[in-house]
């Protein structure tokens, strides 16, 4: 397990967002365990994931304290929505050396207002929809997508904790 470290002075930050919980038994090598995982039921994020053995589970059932491994998402977009677009970007054709180099020039040319394009997407062959030529170079244009998180709207129809 790995050795925690003490990040904040004070109080830490509490943020309420909706949950998701799953409980699921994992069986194979090193014999059972049984996972939970916590994902923020605005934008499906998992949060939170714990491992622990049967013996170590059952206790914690019981009440008692008992040691696991987790997984925190300490840089997760709590609450917000998350926007998903696709959008047609030409690659010009480069050495396999260059490629995601300059992919990565390409998007972070269009990335503006929050979204973030998936550099994958430009080596991804699925992702091709044709070849051109743009200002006298040869390659390919790819449907790329871009991801950003908002914040959620309101829930309409939803009364208010005062009324």
């Amino acid at each position: 397990m790995a050795k925690r470290q003490r990040v904040f002075m004070g109080h830490p930050k509490v943020v309420k967002v909706p949950v998701v919980v799953c409980m699921s038994a994992l069986h194979g090598e090193g014999g059972g365990c049984v996972m939970l995982r916590v994902e923020d039921a605005t934008n499906n994020t998992t949060l939170l994931e714990i491992k622990m053995p049967y013996e170590a589970y059952a206790k914690a059932l019981c009440g008692l304290y008992t040691r696991a491994d987790a997984a925190i998402t300490t840089d997760a977009p709590l609450g917000m929505n998350t926007e998903v677009k696709k959008v047609p970007v030409f690659m010009p054709d480069v050495p396999s050396a260059r490629r995601d180099k300059m992919a990565q020039r390409i998007l972070s040319a269009l990335e503006k207002d929050g979204w973030h394009g998936r550099c994958s997407d430009m080596s991804n062959h699925h992702n091709l929809l044709g070849f051109e030529t743009r200002r006298g170079k040869k390659g390919g244009v790819y449907n790329v997508t871009f991801i950003r998180h908002v914040e959620a709207a309101p829930k309409k129809g939803k009364e208010t904790e005062n009324g």
